[in-house]
């Protein structure tokens, strides 16, 4: 059974580590695909419309230091949407991908479990341009009260931008 989960340790990989951001707690994100900032206490993700975005993090305990072993029954979800409601625009987990190849992708169950998390050209070209929430967390496998219990792990801003060379194929 998973211990609660807090701040998501993420580590956004990136050839180019600009606009790095320091969560609360010590994790560090480096985008792939654009650009992130703090808004404390939630972090900022751009992505443009209708362009594959992918990023990667490794998931940490209510510590903030002590890595996360996942199962191979557990189930890593992200949630988009806006965030003036409860409908989610984009759902993703680690059991399926969208019709268009998004997903989450657990690349390692160890210490910290690794996650990958692709957001595919069509999933993103369905989303108008502006502010979304978005949400990652655990469907802990081995939870029984209650079952298959969500831990919440990290919110974080998206910031959809429109495509600089418009929304061409879309």
């Amino acid at each position: 059974m998973l211990e609660p989960l807090g701040l998501i340790g993420a580590l956004l990989e990136s050839a180019t580590p600009t606009g790095n951001v320091k969560f609360p707690g010590g994790a560090t994100i480096y985008p792939r695909g654009g650009p992130v900032t703090a808004i404390a206490p939630l972090a900022e993700l751009f992505v443009r419309r209708g362009r594959t975005t992918e990023f990667t993090g490794g998931l940490y305990a209510a510590d903030k230091s002590t890595g996360i072993t996942l199962s191979e029954t557990d189930t890593v979800r992200v949630k988009i949407g806006r965030s003036n409601g409860n409908d989610v625009d984009l759902d993703l987990d680690s059991t399926e991908t969208t019709e268009n190849g998004s997903g989450v992708i657990v690349d390692s169950l160890s210490s910290p479990a690794a996650i990958r998390v692709r957001l595919a050209q069509g999933d993103l070209a369905a989303l108008t341009p502006g502010a979304y929430l978005g949400e990652i967390s655990v469907v802990d496998s081995a939870e029984i009260g209650p079952t298959n219990a969500i831990k919440f792990t990290q919110e974080f801003i998206v910031q959809v931008l429109r495509s600089m060379n418009g929304d061409t194929g879309l």
